[in-house]
């Protein structure tokens, strides 16, 4: 998603001519009578020296009789140029003035497509947002950005440092921190030999549609993967927590603090797939992230330094979740060598490909703080609601997809779970699709992956 440089080395002398007329009567000192050598020695010319100039030339005076009769401490070059500049300024004025009255003109005929833009991200009429900023003038504006860049960068740094230290010190009681430390690889094949997660590895065909790119993933242990079920309160089973859907018995991997922590996905879609869920089994998928949330999305990706790691959230049935109580996945992203994600592209023509509409940010020169991360997710997901026409409310925020990595943000608006039995979540919206077969894979060939795509999410080219 700059610096500024102060000008320097010599500044032409300032002046004002704004009230100068050749045609105004000027002081009788130039018809002879008196004195009317300038005592000005450098610096400035005034209104008067500019009048004694401009008078002196027209009378035919050379410009080492001007310098000597008018300007003694002067050289005659300096009275030269300054006359050079005057006679300049009457041109460059109707130019400038020209220049105006064009600015004008395309400035009422384009004004409503100029600001509509900032107002429909304000949520307010284009023509408050015009009122407003012009009212207040651009340096202003500029000084208001750059003071709430500052101090959010400053509150960025305190929560950064504070959730360093959080880290820390659970690295000292061997929690999240010591988890590569004790080879998690380890742990989840221990579970897979043991049958308790369900990890075949798989194959994969690399496909394209339309010019959108696709990994299809062959995983055979999804053939019993369950769907979810629309009742809100599902009863607790063995193994699940209190309102709860998700049996965690035996998958546990460490607690992180008090509000979330990390099983094994009982369905494997790479080595190791981990859930990220709440503490409290009564919270639901549908619901927005939070700072919770966020929080300890901060700390996997702080951690899990070694390999890259993708986050995902699915909001809301449409979005292709297959559990009720809260949780996101967690995996190793795959080789760009082998399948780059068009997240991670910079080229105008790889985005233009993506059938769907998608809203990315990128980070900067680090992952941003847990605040950060909240207002950057709450940002695109109100362009999610605007792109929906619908707003969250407290029933549940609007369906979409949520990818990250200590890269960047990607948030896709949802309209629909699937498409001719074909059930769509947030990796498919990144151009990895999970099958349990070849026929469900054909499902998606037949009907044209880009259409899918565009069908579940909103389409690139909706208005």
């Amino acid at each position: 998603m700059p610096g500024e440089t102060s000008p320097s080395g010599p500044q032409s002398a300032p002046s004002t001519v704004s009230n100068f007329d050749v045609g105004q009567p000027v002081d009788s000192d130039l018809t002879g009578e008196g004195d009317s050598r300038s005592t000005t020695n450098h610096g400035s010319w005034s209104a008067a020296d500019d009048r004694t100039l401009m008078l002196a030339r027209s009378r035919g005076q050379g410009w080492a009789d001007i310098r000597k009769n008018h300007f003694p401490t002067r050289t005659p070059n300096a009275c030269r140029k300054r006359w050079e500049r005057l006679m300049e300024r009457p041109g460059a004025v109707e130019k400038d003035g020209q220049r105006m009255q064009r600015i004008s003109d395309e400035y009422m005929a384009m004004r409503k497509a100029i600001w509509s833009p900032l107002a429909e991200r304000m949520g307010e009429s284009w023509q408050w947002v015009e009122a407003q900023c012009l009212s207040v003038g651009l340096k202003s504006i500029q000084s208001s950005a750059r003071s709430h860049t500052h101090r959010w960068k400053r509150e960025s740094r305190r929560a950064q440092q504070a959730h360093e230290a959080q880290i820390a010190a659970h690295t000292a009681r061997g929690g999240l921190s010591g988890l590569e430390n004790f080879s998690i690889l380890a742990a989840f094949d221990e579970r897979v030999k043991e049958g308790i997660v369900i990890y075949h590895g798989y194959q994969t065909q690399i496909r394209s549609d339309r010019k959108f790119s696709l990994e299809f993933r062959l995983l055979s242990g999804f053939v019993n993967k369950p769907t979810v079920s629309k009742d809100p309160s599902p009863p607790s089973q063995a193994g699940c927590r209190p309102g709860s859907d998700i049996d965690v018995s035996g998958f546990e991997v460490a607690d992180l603090g008090s509000t979330h922590l990390i099983a094994f996905n009982k369905f494997a879609a790479e080595r190791p797939h981990l859930l990220l869920l709440t503490q409290n089994g009564y919270r639901r998928q549908h619901e927005s992230l939070d700072r919770d949330d966020f929080g300890s999305i901060w700390r996997i990706l702080s951690t899990f330094t070694q390999r890259r790691h993708l986050i995902l959230f699915n909001c809301g049935v449409d979005s292709g979740c297959s559990r009720l109580h809260k949780h996101m996945q967690v995996f190793p992203a795959p080789d760009p060598d082998k399948f780059p994600l068009w997240p991670d592209s910079g080229d105008p023509a790889v985005r233009a490909n993506v059938p769907f509409k998608a809203f990315l940010y990128r980070f900067e020169a680090r992952l941003p703080s847990t605040d950060g991360l909240t207002i950057i997710y709450q940002t695109l997901l109100r362009k999610a609601e605007d792109a929906l026409g619908a707003r969250s409310s407290q029933a549940g925020a609007v369906p979409h997809n949520v990818i990250l990595d200590r890269k960047w943000m990607l948030l896709v608006p949802r309209r629909a779970r699937g498409m001719g039995g074909v059930d769509v979540n947030a990796a498919a919206m990144v151009g990895m699709i999970w099958v349990d077969s070849e026929d469900r894979m054909k499902m998606w060939t037949d009907q044209g992956p880009a259409d899918i795509l565009a069908h579940v999410g909103v389409p690139a080219d909706a208005s």
